[in-house]
């Protein structure tokens, strides 16, 4: 990975799919309920899980009033959802809008595949469920929204650097395990796991166990020799 995308990165990002610009209105949003809920999105991704209708207000120039009447329709169209967090603040949380965007894209994708043989739309259904499962686990442990070069970073492990969807899983859990919630980290230990020519969880087991007896057998310590003590003044 170039440092140029790597300082990309850094710098934070929401995303915003192509897919979702050009099939919004199919999804039940007007021009000023998208622009709304990118604003949450962005407010999201920089920690504010439920910006005021003043803030909105400020960063899209539309009233206060109005705000409130945009995000009223968002919950009835099940495009958002208000929950409460741990700490028992208020979010607003996507995971509505996903469902909706999953069975859009089942349905463009039923259309597109149409005229293919049995056996084609099947592998090509599995494909796309595959894909979009692997989106929403990463989405599901990172706690947020994928951006546009996150998602075009893991068609690249699967596309261009074949890394299949069960290690990419794989590297994932190793990520959360070490509560290091990063493409970049995971793009480390998938490149790791290259080297090693890793390619199956059996393989990941193994190393793994590998590892944990190297770490066991450094922390090993010799026991102690009980050595007697003479003086010499009484040996005879």
């Amino acid at each position: 990975m170039s440092e140029n995308l790597e300082r990309y990165l850094d710098y934070g990002s929401i995303s915003v799919s192509g897919f979702l610009l050009q099939h919004f209105a199919e999804l039940g949003m007007n021009p000023s309920e998208l622009v709304i809920f990118l604003e949450l999105v962005l407010a999201r991704s920089q920690g504010n899980l439920f910006p005021s209708a003043k803030k909105l207000s400020q960063a899209t120039g539309i009233s206060e009033n109005d705000i409130y009447n945009l995000l009223h329709q968002l919950v009835s169209k099940n495009i958002i959802s208000i929950s409460s967090t741990k700490s028992g603040e208020d979010e607003y949380k996507f995971n509505l809008l996903n469902s909706k965007i999953d069975k859009l894209i089942d349905s463009k994708t039923n259309i597109k595949t149409g005229n293919r043989s049995q056996q084609e739309r099947n592998k090509q259904n599995d494909t796309v469920k595959e894909r979009k499962g692997l989106f929403k686990k990463i989405q599901e442990e990172f706690g947020r929204p994928l951006s546009s070069i996150e998602l075009e970073m893991i068609n690249q492990w699967i596309d261009q650097d074949h890394y299949s969807p069960e290690i990419i899983e794989l590297a994932l859990k190793e990520s959360v395990l070490s509560q290091v919630y990063s493409l970049k980290y995971m793009d480390r230990i998938l490149l790791n796991w290259q080297h090693q020519n890793i390619k199956t969880a059996a393989q990941v087991q193994q190393a793994n166990e590998r590892r944990q007896k190297g770490i066991e057998s450094k922390h090993k310590r010799k026991p102690n020799q009980n050595i007697p003590i003479f003086k010499i003044d009484n040996q005879r």
